[in-house]
């Protein structure tokens, strides 16, 4: 259901900058975002996340399935 994915990814997104903010003064924050080889949706949402964070260090990380 896409309406429960994007109001997951929300919540994330909330997470996420409190995060940012945590690494912007100055926490060591690493992110590995795991994806399924072929889950392009989550990868996708982990390139979009992977744009905002830029204090942490966030990672992609194909895994399989």
């Amino acid at each position: 259901n896409f309406y429960k994915l994007g109001h997951y990814l929300l919540n994330l997104f909330d997470f996420f900058e409190i995060l940012e903010d945590a690494a912007s003064d100055g926490k060591s924050i690493d992110i590995d975002w795991k994806y399924r080889k072929n889950d392009t949706s989550m990868m996708e949402a982990g390139e979009d996340f992977e744009e905002d964070m830029e204090e942490s260090n966030f990672q992609l990380v194909e895994i399989e399935s």
